[in-house]
């Protein structure tokens, strides 16, 4: 070995440990999920829904997942808001024939004014 490859073992090392402390893993691609997430943009005058793309770990129940990640809302610092209420919960999901079925909690009502309502709940 070159000496300048001996410098590089002990930090390849570190990085190896650094890593497996967080839980990384050299996961295979079918590990993770691909999702689309839909927040909520303010203009002035009208709200627009904004796509977001999400990886997540593979789940059983994306729909599930994707969800949870509308109900908790775009990362931190994101000129992007909630269309949900932070405090709503899923009680149900049920999807079949096309079509999904959402049982949430009594906070899914607290939509704040009637331009957010429109995105949230039927008329």
């Amino acid at each position: 070995m070159t000496e300048a490859i001996k410098g590089l073992v002990p930090w390849a090392l570190v990085v190896c440990l650094v890593l497996a402390s967080t839980g990384w893993t050299w996961a295979a691609p079918e590990a993770f999920t691909h999702l689309h997430v839909y927040y909520v943009f303010s203009a002035p005058t009208e709200l627009y829904l904004v796509p977001v793309a999400v990886v997540v770990p593979a789940t059983a129940t994306p729909a599930r997942r994707a969800l949870k990640l509308l109900i908790q809302g775009p990362p931190p610092g994101s000129f992007l808001h909630p269309p949900l209420p932070t405090a709503t919960r899923i009680l149900g999901l049920s999807i079949g024939g096309g079509l999904a079925t959402v049982d949430f909690s009594r906070e899914i009502t607290r939509v704040g004014g009637a331009r957010s309502r429109r995105y949230c709940l039927p008329p």
